[in-house]
């Protein structure tokens, strides 16, 4: 299921264009923080690290195939009547191809295939060169420590689960980085009406401080009032100035999260309130209900309560003394090339 969230979180992801328009909406501000945050990258690599520790942890029931060659020679040197050469020369040669495997009970096996050739100048030897085959199965299967499926697929289900829990932190992480672009989208959208409103207030103040300017000259009114509207006027503009920085502030707290990366926005754009529509907020107990069961937090926490079962298991079966089932079977042949040899052929 969390895979399936995973996948639609980063299916909704589009590259957005913003060449036709400068009106940065609240959807499409969260299309770019979804799409280019940076923790929210670290956290989607998380995921994929998990998934090829999963991969990693499958392995270990994989067919191994090994293939080894050697070659030796050995020149003895020797002093007998009966060999004229000073020096005893043997080369050997060997090849081998064999398959493994270890499966989820327990049990190991290796099926071997091995070929010999001994070609030597020693008197002993009947076959000159000999060869030898050997076809070998190995079975061992441990019958208290390290035996049964729980046991040996420990490692594989806590990746699972760990893989779980970094997708469940991936989606914790976009819920939360949605609520900080929400918000500071909002924030920005208040700090912009206030900007307005503080720019009408002391245009309203200006047109109030020029009418009584006119007045005082035409001795209409006396001179305090001149001054307290010039006193308006000064607060109504520091007004102004402080709406301006609280708009520079929520403007680069939204930039923040969702300017980074490859994320491209226009040289001029605006933040746009979005429609509100009403919404049935669902009953107390049915939102309690909801929130046990899908909060990523505390899906995190009962599937580390699993993990810890897990482990739990695997270490009492450690506990157990170690008694393993062995058994190998095989068959083996020789041939070589010699005057007296019962073997007389090829491999």
């Amino acid at each position: 299921m969390q895979k399936i969230v995973l996948a639609m979180i980063l299916l909704s992801f589009s590259t957005t264009s913003f060449a036709e328009t400068e009106t940065l909406s609240l959807q499409k501000a969260l299309t770019l923080g979804l799409q280019y945050n940076f923790d929210l990258q670290i956290s989607r690599l998380d995921v994929e690290r998990a998934d090829a520790g999963i991969m990693g942890e499958e392995g270990r029931f994989d067919v191994l195939a090994e293939l080894g060659v050697g070659v030796s020679r050995n020149e003895l040197p020797v002093d007998s009547a009966i060999i004229t050469d000073d020096l005893v020369i043997t080369d050997q040669g060997s090849a081998e191809a064999a398959l493994s495997k270890t499966f989820v009970t327990g049990l190991e096996t290796r099926l071997s295939l091995i070929g010999e050739s001994n070609d030597t100048d020693a008197l002993a030897g009947q076959l000159d060169p000999a060869y030898r085959t050997y076809l070998t199965l190995d079975l061992t299967q441990p019958l208290l420590k390290d035996m049964g499926i729980d046991v040996n697929t420990t490692d594989l289900r806590i990746a699972k689960t760990r893989q779980q829990q970094a997708a469940l932190e991936y989606l914790s992480q976009a819920q939360q980085l949605a609520s900080e672009i929400e918000l500071a989208y909002l924030g920005l959208v208040q700090a912009d009406e206030e900007y307005r409103y503080a720019i009408l207030a002391r245009d309203l103040a200006q047109e109030l401080l020029d009418g009584n300017d006119r007045k005082l000259k035409a001795g209409l009114i006396p001179v305090t009032e001149v001054n307290e509207a010039r006193s308006a006027m000064v607060g109504r503009k520091e007004n102004m100035l402080l709406s301006e920085k609280q708009l520079t502030l929520a403007r680069n707290q939204l930039l923040e999260l969702i300017e980074q990366g490859d994320a491209q926005l226009p040289e001029n754009w605006q933040a746009d309130l979005p429609e509100v529509t009403e919404a049935e907020e669902p009953a107390l107990t049915e939102a309690l209900a909801i929130g046990f069961e899908k909060r990523p937090d505390l899906q995190q926490a009962r599937l580390e309560i699993e993990n810890r079962k897990i482990a739990l298991v695997y270490a009492d079966n450690q506990l157990l003394p170690s008694l393993d089932l062995e058994a190998s079977l095989g068959v083996n042949g020789l041939s070589g090339n010699g005057d007296e040899a019962h073997y007389d052929g090829q491999w």
